[in-house]
């Protein structure tokens, strides 16, 4: 009886294939190349991977290992190109400006064909935002991760088979965030300016009829001296 229940296992095995009977699950790290992470958008220019960084680091994680969760993770050094009081449009005095974040940003995977691949991805928003809002030069590391936790497939073999996929990464809409003030606050700054150029227009017109009254008492005055002797 015991025989047969082994032999039964095994047929079970190879039925649904060895890799997902005693398949060994184990984490790993492969290196790509740092080319191989592309910026797109309108405000690319502003983020770089440091000129001395020649590989990216992709990692197949377990995520949680209670629930069974894995991920395929990176880790991408990150360096802004320009001091943040540098960049045009960023005064906050003015009625928009930008801020030091990317809240569209689109990251994904992609395979050797460049055709992306797995679900969404999220990207370190702290980093990036210390990043550009320095008045220095400096590097951080942001990390890449998938963007919903309990969304998808989290098995180990289906993040395996997208581990070893994996030849480069796609990051896009890179665009900083706008804030525009309010109209009401801009129609009162309107309206103060309106009635300053009001006030003064008024203050003008009261002395240049003070000024003609005194030209007229004075011009009367000298007539009545020359005419009475006054």
């Amino acid at each position: 009886m015991r025989q047969k229940f082994i032999l039964g296992a095994v047929a079970l095995c190879l039925a649904v294939g060895l890799s997902s009977c005693g398949e060994k699950q184990e984490e790993l790290t492969k290196m790509i190349p740092a080319d191989a992470v592309t910026f797109s958008g309108k405000h690319k220019n502003l983020l770089t991977i440091p000129a001395d960084v020649d590989s990216i680091k992709i990692m197949l994680v377990r995520a949680d290992e209670e629930n069974g969760r894995w991920d395929v993770r990176a880790v991408i050094p990150v360096q802004n190109t320009k001091a943040w009081s540098q960049i045009p449009g960023t005064d906050t005095r003015k009625s928009s400006y930008f801020e030091p974040r990317m809240g569209n940003l689109k990251v994904t995977y992609v395979d050797a064909n460049e055709s992306e691949i797995g679900d969404a991805l999220s990207m370190d928003g702290d980093v990036i935002e210390s990043v550009l809002s320095s008045d220095d030069i400096i590097m951080e590391k942001a990390s890449v991760k998938d963007m919903w936790e309990y969304s998808g497939d989290k098995s180990y073999k289906a993040k395996r088979a997208l581990f070893d996929k994996v030849a480069g990464i796609s990051i896009s809409n890179m665009e900083l965030n706008e804030i525009k003030k309010s109209s009401s606050k801009s129609s009162s700054n309107l309206s103060d300016v309106y009635e300053d150029a009001l006030n003064e227009v008024a203050d003008a017109y009261e002395d240049a009829v003070n000024e003609a009254v005194n030209d007229y008492e004075d011009a009367v005055n000298g007539a009545l001296e020359d005419i009475f002797g006054l």
